[in-house]
Parts: structure tokens; C-alpha cells; sequence
């Protein structure tokens, strides 16, 4: 019986692994804030022009070589592809490595 992952935070919250998943939740949260890379804002305090991006949780069990079950993964995901550029952006930086 193949066990499938969880498609939305909802049903990450009623699996049976829920606690497993909580887990990787507040993991994921603890290295955003620690690098800075991620900030909880009100809506009224964003910038007048800026537009917020909706946000999807995306959840996946990792095995290791021979399959067993390693850890369970939780990642925040900004859905960027909804940005239109010259309305939310106006510079792309994409790293680009040299030989």
C-alpha cells in the first residue's frame, strides 16, 4: 500500500503523521526566520504598491537508499509565478556560474 503525501495543509494537519508534519512545519519556519528570509506582516503595514503573494505548503517523506523512511520535509512556497513583470518586479537576478 503506497502512502501518499499530503497536497494541502489541511491534510497534513489530519494525516495520521500529523505530528510528524508539525514538526517539519515549525522546522521550516525556525530556518526562514533564522535567515531572515522570511517575515510575518499585517496586511495593513505592506508597502502601498506592493502586492502579496499567496503562499502553498508543500509536503513530502524522504527515504534514504534503501528505502526506508528518513524524515518527513514541510516547505513555504510563495507562488511567484503569479508576479507580472513591471507591475511586481522590474530586475531578475538569476545566479550564473562561469567555467
Amino acid at each position: 500500500l503506497a502512502v501518499t503525501d499530503p497536497l494541502t495543509f489541511q491534510e497534513a494537519c489530519d494525516s495520521p503523521d500529523s505530528a510528524e508534519w508539525w514538526r517539519a512545519i515549525v522546522s521550516e519556519l525556525t530556518s526562514l526566520f533564522e535567515k531572515g528570509t522570511f517575515e510575518v506582516r499585517d496586511k495593513q503595514d505592506k508597502p502601498p504598491n506592493a502586492r502579496l503573494l499567496p503562499l502553498k505548503w508543500v509536503f513530502k517523506r524522504k527515504f534514504d537508499a534503501f528505502g526506508f523512511l528518513e524524515r518527513f520535509k514541510a516547505r513555504l512556497c510563495a507562488k511567484g509565478f503569479l508576479q507580472v513583470a513591471g507591475r511586481d518586479y522590474d530586475d531578475v537576478f538569476a545566479p550564473v556560474s562561469k567555467h
